[in-house]
């Protein structure tokens, strides 16, 4: 007799369990259990049949009997955690808050980017999620910034190295302190703001645009 397609995916309820089991298991409230009980969730994920990772949790309809006490939104956040490079070095692990919410949010930060905010102690064990938040937020705007700034020099350097004057070139300028204020935290990112606001400096001499000649003067 031929094989359904069902019957070759299909896991036990005792083996679902134990693989909840397993997950519970890892229950707790420091950086290493949540790195842990992601990974878990991580290894279960990518093994098991299609449609059964889904009822190891408590809000699956069809649930296995004692059910991992969270969400299925949960897991795959504690699991987007424990992929993370940075987060999941135990030599970072005490320098990080012990509160998976927070640590989800720190997750959206480039691996540069948070090694430097570690580094900088910006992230430590009592960051809170808001402040998390201002974090990426403000790392995210500097990236933007920067590109601006990178946009604006390869104009000059490329597209009218001819009207490149001294205010287009301090403007950049300003945009990179900007963005490199931003990486530093909201009272530095004001004082970057104000920079910029500043009147730019009068051009040198020798720095008016290239005057294309007339039809008259390309004759002569």
């Amino acid at each position: 007799m031929a094989t359904t397609s069902e019957e070759l995916v299909s896991v036990t309820e005792d083996e679902l369990q134990r693989h909840a089991d397993g997950a519970i298991a890892w229950q707790g409230k420091t950086v290493e259990l949540f790195i842990g009980q992601g990974a878990y969730l991580a290894h279960r994920n990518d093994t098991l049949p299609y449609g059964q990772f889904v009822k190891l949790f408590k809000d699956h309809p069809n649930h296995v009997p004692r059910p991992v006490p969270f969400s299925l939104r949960t897991a795959q956040r504690l699991m987007a955690v424990a992929r993370h490079p940075v987060l999941s070095d135990t030599r970072h692990m005490c320098r990080l808050p012990a509160c998976w919410g927070t640590l989800y949010v720190l997750s959206a930060l480039h691996p540069t980017d948070l090694e430097r905010t570690i580094k900088d102690g910006m992230v430590h064990p009592e960051l809170g999620r808001r402040e998390a938040e201002a974090i990426v937020a403000n790392v995210d705007d500097g990236r933007s910034v920067r590109r601006v700034a990178d946009t604006i020099d390869k104009i000059i350097e490329r597209e009218a190295p001819h009207w490149a004057s001294r205010r287009v070139r301090v403007l950049a300028e300003r945009l990179r302190s900007i963005a490199d204020a931003l990486d530093e935290g909201v009272s530095a990112r004001e004082r970057a703001m104000k920079e910029l606001f500043m009147p730019l400096p009068a051009d040198e001499s020798g720095t008016e645009p290239i005057r294309e000649p007339d039809d008259r003067e390309a004759a002569a």
